[in-house]
């Protein structure tokens, strides 16, 4: 199944120096179907990261928070979202580029046991009622730099409760939201049309803020398949997505990436976890919303993994 593996994974793996590993690990993990088993899992989650493409082909990552049973999945090729108990910001841009741009990337991830699987498709009917969308691929990921919290008490969140800007270039307020950051999510699409979300976490201030206002961000060690770095090779066009989980806000922000190897200064080796990799990210628009949701979020604890 090498045809998993788009031309920008093959190159940064090859880059990095584990492109046999990294082929062998996404054959034996990526698969065109949902694991049976994962079904009451996946179903259980009160919380979905969805990543986009609007009209103008700028990437966006969306969270959708709901009750139980917003997300069905009701055989082993769909997945589904159920509109009326989706209980988050439904004006979120996501609902609108779901209808414009079928190629949508989903990470269930459940923040309490550090667990979360991973689901690119295409969607196949959008209403005001439901989303479905047809599995392309699907596959487990690792638990590391995942920070452990509990989510509870979820609340609705009405269209007049919410207040969301859009502006250019990023404020004092939102720099410190991102320096302050150990987690955010990303919304990746590769030349062959499919997208990806899926996630980064560290310490706080592992996200750097240089003078230009570029985000420099370090990869630590992972899986080797390089999903979301090899579809910023090949397609710059990335979403990020923070999250204040104690107020319900999101910062949405689209722009470009840029890969950076060899970065060797002792700094650099340490920031990364020794992997002397870094990646860029340019802003370029973004989208505060502030009463995204209402729930209650408990911090556990860091990941051990985060260097």
């Amino acid at each position: 199944m090498d045809t998993i593996l788009n031309e920008g994974e093959k190159t940064v793996q090859r880059l990095a120096g584990v492109e046999k590993e990294g082929a062998r690990v996404a054959r034996l993990a990526i698969k065109n179907r949902i694991t049976p088993g994962l079904f009451p899992y996946i179903q259980g989650l009160p919380l979905a990261f969805v990543g986009s493409t609007d009209a103008k082909g700028q990437l966006w990552s969306s969270l959708l928070i709901g009750d139980i049973g917003f997300i069905e999945v009701p055989h082993i090729h769909e997945v589904r979202f159920h509109i009326p108990k989706i209980k988050s910001d439904t004006s979120d841009i996501f609902f609108k580029n779901s209808v414009t741009n079928a190629s949508v990337g989903i990470m269930f991830k459940d923040p309490s046991e550090r667990i979360r699987y991973r689901v690119n498709g295409t969607v196949i009917e959008a209403t005001e009622e439901i989303i479905r969308i047809k599995v392309i691929e699907a596959y487990g990921n690792c638990p590391k730099y995942i920070q452990a919290c509990n989510i509870s008490d979820i609340e609705s969140t009405s269209y007049s409760d919410t207040t969301s800007i859009q502006d250019q270039a990023l404020g004092n307020y939102e720099k410190e939201w991102i320096r302050n950051a150990d987690t955010f999510y990303i919304a990746t699409r590769g030349l062959d049309g499919r997208a990806d979300a899926s996630h980064r976490g560290g310490n706080p201030g592992f996200v750097e803020i240089m003078p230009d206002g570029t985000l420099k961000i370090p990869d630590y060690y992972g899986n080797n398949m390089f999903n979301s770095l090899g579809n910023i090779y090949e397609n710059p066009n990335t979403g990020l997505l923070f999250v204040n989980f104690e107020s319900g806000e999101t910062l949405q922000i689209t722009g470009k990436g840029k890969i950076l190897f060899d970065q060797t200064t002792p700094g650099d080796i340490e920031k990364s976890g020794s992997t002397g990799r870094f990646w860029l990210f340019s802003p370029k628009q973004w989208i505060y919303t502030k009463n995204h949701h209402k729930a209650q979020w408990d911090f556990i604890d860091y990941s051990p993994y985060n260097p």
